[in-house]
């Protein structure tokens, strides 16, 4: 039988044993990108048993970050089928602007939840504090590792985010987003140097001080919300 290498269900146990019926997990995406909407993911699994995680799929379940690209597309469109529920919100470079991080993520985790028909009772979220400011939410540090759960939502929201930032590279050739989604590279740097910012661009982040005309670049622009109404997994 395989290895188990999935997040474990401690958690979910827990709760469970709680008495409470729906335990879902949230973690977001795109914190610390330079471009494109941060993103975050909700799900509410069905119960799950330990003998479960020593097979695929559910032994390939972890912190998205730990993942390869394939390996986090295989797993992420296995959830579709699988969980009771799930949503992805986004909110826009825009907003990451004017609200700031915290806010920001706040926005697209209340979008997220937005899209759910089964509501949990408790929400594990990864980290040491509530994203959304909800009772519900049972911080966990590295939750993305700890908890099956918010490495599901981890996954969801890593592919959708991952996805939507390689569609905008058609827009945005010269940025190499299709490769480094938004992230600091080599490519990415340069581009920006010769180009500026584009309007997918967080000009609020610290890397505008170091381009040309940096005062120009960070004027004043109203922020757009995003949706994330397209769902690119499906």
């Amino acid at each position: 039988m395989a290895k188990r290498e999935s997040a474990p269900i401690h958690f979910e146990k827990l709760y469970c044993e709680r008495g409470i019926e729906h335990i879902g997990g949230i973690d977001e995406v795109g914190r610390g990108a330079y471009a494109g909407p941060v993103a975050v993911g909700v799900v509410v699994p069905p119960r799950i048993k330990e003998e479960e995680l020593l097979q695929e799929p559910f032994s390939l379940v972890n912190d998205s970050k730990l993942l390869t690209p394939k390996k986090r597309e295989i797993v992420a469109k296995w959830l579709l089928t699988w969980l009771v529920d799930y949503g992805v919100g986004f909110a826009s470079p825009q907003e990451c602007d004017e609200f700031g991080m915290t806010k920001a993520i706040s926005l697209a985790g209340h979008r997220a939840m937005e899209k759910l028909k089964v509501i949990p009772e408790t929400l594990l979220t990864d980290g040491n504090r509530p994203l959304l400011g909800l009772e519900c939410e049972k911080p966990i540090v590295k939750g993305d590792q700890l908890s099956f759960s918010i490495a599901s939502a981890s996954i969801l929201a890593k592919v959708t985010r991952d996805s939507l930032l390689c569609s905008l590279s058609v827009d945005f050739p010269a940025y190499d987003f299709d490769r480094n989604k938004g992230y600091n590279s080599k490519a990415h740097q340069i581009a920006l140097l010769g180009y500026g910012p584009s309007s997918i661009h967080r000009i609020s982040w610290g890397f505008i001080n170091d381009l040309p005309w940096h005062y120009y670049f960070k004027s004043s622009r109203s922020a757009r919300p995003c949706t994330g109404s397209v769902n690119v997994l499906q």
